[in-house]
């Protein structure tokens, strides 16, 4: 079954049901208002018994009343953007999934999208909504849609009475700037309207379960606080990221994919860094699974990173490039496939569930006790110790093998991940003054991973090479890329020294004091 997906940017507003609607033209560029057929509309709203979607924010619904016939919706927030918040602090940012489908059984593809955040448990009718719905289309002078604004008189039921009623606005952009927003916005306040939580409505039709804490939370540490919290707090974080964006990765979007590979390498890393603080028999278990997840979103992503470098960098080789480019789309289908066998896997929802009940209450040695400030700062002076130690020579020098900065590479994040965890969890106190050497390795990571990247997009070039070899087009463009990315690679050796250098000048005064 299909779906489609588009981004909605809404801001919600209280009102009463005597509100009267005011006149929008000029409203930012408002030029006219269209008024459009009201509808009567019945939702309803699917979740788990313990309403582990509302607590997310997450709202499935089956809606009639809508041309041209029910329709499953999903809405899933997409996070903080810079737009959301220019547009105001309540403003909330979604993907909507929309798939067909009739009955009350939820269509697979929506059930794929939130088995990060259900795991194990069953979906079942949640609440019903009746809607009253007025509607306006806010168009420009071209006759082109700003904004829509619909008024909804909200009764919800209990079989055939009704529970509670309330009224609210929501105003969606289309082709609105922030500023025809706060304008629009501006506009309804002054007549009485109040702006409000992007509360949905299955949130409000649910009641206090489901608005309560989602199942992941990430909790506050200062210096002072017991360093069991700050483990928490580190976990809880990287664990929210692969939960946000493991939906994406399932409907094929690059950078959810990327995401999550880095929430799942962060997780590893958390493992790694307060192994002497964490007690739990799991952890080891919990690592190789995460391994092994991690090498199936690496298939795919790298080869992403080599089309899209074959896309931006050799623009002009493409057409000859054609049967290496076939092959790599082959490859990467198949690769993807096996991810989402192992993402649609028993195993897999199994290891969240495991891996939230770790964010929540983790298993704890007597040394997580100490001042967060005390035990995360020596060790975030001994990964930089131990990266110094292992591989400065290494990096220090511009003619190391390939192997060797490919190893340093993974030994350089690492390090990094564990010096930015403990910043980030103690506010970067005195004690450990970590930000600049993060940037540094920051810096130190990326020339190491365009570096591999050249490695990697030669390597390819000599396997389409041998796979066609009557082919003399790509002989030819195949031989023109790997010179480039020879060159390509030989900046970025030279770059090598003195980026190393930056981060050994940016570590913190005793950091290392051999160094």
């Amino acid at each position: 079954m299909t779906a489609t997906v588009h981004d909605e940017l809404e801001l919600k507003f209280a009102v009463g049901r005597t509100f009267a609607m005011p006149d929008l033209t000029g409203a930012g560029a408002v030029a006219s208002v269209r008024s459009l057929p009201a509808q009567v509309l019945s939702a309803v709203y699917y979740d788990t018994v313990d309403r582990r979607l509302a607590r997310s924010g997450i709202t499935l619904r089956r809606r009639s009343g809508e041309a041209p016939s029910p329709a499953w919706t999903l809405k899933l927030p997409t996070g903080p953007e810079e737009a959301t918040r220019s547009a105001g602090p309540r403003a909330a940012r979604r993907s909507e999934v929309e798939a067909p489908g009739e009955g009350d059984t939820v269509p697979d593809v929506l059930v794929d999208l939130v088995t990060a955040h259900i795991r194990s448990y069953p979906l079942a009718q949640a609440a019903v909504v009746a809607t009253r719905r007025d509607r306006w289309e806010l168009q420009d002078a071209d006759g082109q849609i700003v904004a829509e604004l619909v008024g909804d008189d909200v009764s919800v039921m209990d079989g055939a009475q009704v529970r509670s009623r309330f009224s609210e606005l929501e105003l969606e952009a289309r082709n609105a700037s922030t500023e025809d927003l706060e304008a629009i916005a501006e506009r309804l306040v002054e007549a009485g309207a109040v702006l409000s939580e992007p509360i949905p409505k299955a949130v409000r039709a649910l009641g206090p379960s489901a608005a309560g804490q989602p199942d992941v939370v990430v909790p506050s540490c200062a210096p002072d606080d017991p360093a069991g919290l700050a483990v928490r707090a580190a976990i809880a974080s990287d664990i929210l990221r692969m939960l946000r964006h493991d939906p994406g990765t399932r409907l094929g979007n690059d950078e959810s994919l990327h995401q999550l590979r880095v929430a799942v390498r962060r997780i590893r890393s958390d493992l790694r860094t307060f192994r002497t603080l964490l007690a739990d028999e799991e952890v080891p278990a919990l690592d190789r699974e995460l391994q092994t997840l991690g090498r199936s979103l690496g298939e795919v992503r790298d080869i992403d990173v080599l089309l899209t470098r074959i896309k931006t960098v050799h623009a002009d080789l493409r057409p000859a490039l054609g049967p290496m480019l076939t092959d790599l789309r082959a490859r990467r289908k198949e690769a993807r496939q096996r991810l989402l066998g192992d993402l649609r896997s028993d195993q897999y929802a199994q290891l969240l569930e495991r891996l939230v009940v770790l964010a929540r209450d983790p298993m704890l040695t007597p040394v997580a006790a100490e001042p967060a400030a005390v035990a995360l700062g020596s060790i975030a002076r001994r990964a930089w110790r131990r990266l110094n130690k292992r591989e400065g020579n290494v990096l220090r020098s511009a003619e190391s093998a390939n192997e060797a900065l490919h190893e340093a590479r993974i030994r350089t994040r690492r390090a990094r991940f564990t010096i930015e965890s403990v910043a980030a969890q103690l506010g970067d106190p005195d004690e450990v003054p970590a930000r600049a050497l993060v940037r540094a390795l920051v810096e130190l990571q990326d020339v190491l991973g365009r570096h591999q990247d050249t490695v990697v997009a030669v390597r390819e070039t000599i396997a389409a090479l041998n796979n066609h070899p009557a082919d003399d087009a790509l002989a030819y463009a195949a031989g023109r890329m790997a010179e480039r990315e020879l060159a390509a690679a030989r900046e970025e050796r030279q770059r090598l020294p003195r980026t190393w250098a930056a981060a050994r000048s940016a570590r913190p005064r005793g950091w290392n004091k051999k160094g």
